[in-house]
């Protein structure tokens, strides 16, 4: 998109790269996460925010929701509150089954980055993870505005089920309810679901550490 430029490379952007990786394969490597976590504490003195961004990407892996918190919220402080610590923030409780505190944290990141189409990307597949499919349609409207010619993610998705909502073949809050009983089930299973937004490393402002 137009007038955005990449920051230079940072550790904290390498290590949540790696995080990535990590976060996507079939096991999370308990050697390799302490190693990130090291490192990751040696950037306190330097940049807290970034540390704690890492740490509460390291967390998520874990399954460690209210380590999550803790360290976000930090990072949210020491970064002024940047929109890509609040998206980040809403990738990691989205991982976590925590999808209606994800959509705050998103709608935050949207309110201070407003024309940035990955954060609005994140906003829409948040929104129906949380079953909020007209709110999900807003977004995907806004993309389109954005940017005609990029297609939003799972557009098929919203408009199957927001037109059926529509013709009243069933209530959104239904929807929510399913959903709400799909995710209590794998975690009484023990699986843990993984998001379909990947953390970013990428400042959508000058403000922002990553």
């Amino acid at each position: 998109m137009a007038g955005r430029v990449p920051t230079p490379a940072t550790k904290g952007a390498e290590l949540i790269d790696r995080l990535n990786a990590v976060g996507g394969g079939a096991e999370v490597d308990d050697l390799v996460l302490r190693r990130i976590r090291h490192e990751a504490q040696q950037l306190m003195g330097s940049d807290p925010a970034q540390a704690h961004t890492v740490l509460g990407a390291i967390a998520t892996l874990e399954g460690c929701t209210d380590e999550v918190r803790k360290h976000f919220r930090v990072a949210l402080q020491q970064s002024g509150h940047s929109a890509w610590v609040s998206r980040n923030y809403s990738v990691s409780l989205l991982a976590l089954g925590q999808p209606d505190e994800a959509l705050d944290i998103a709608r935050q990141a949207s309110e201070r980055a407003p024309d940035d189409l990955d954060v609005l990307e994140h906003l829409i597949v948040t929104a129906l993870e949380a079953g909020r499919l007209l709110e999900a349609r807003t977004f995907r409207k806004r993309f389109g505005k954005l940017s005609p010619e990029r297609s939003p993610p799972d557009e098929s998705v919203e408009q199957m089920l927001g037109d059926a909502v529509d013709r009243g073949v069933f209530r959104e809050e239904s929807i929510q309810e399913v959903l709400r009983a799909v995710r209590e089930i794998l975690a009484a299973a023990g699986v843990q679901r993984t998001s379909r937004s990947d953390l970013t490393t990428y400042a959508a402002d000058p403000d922002s550490f990553l």
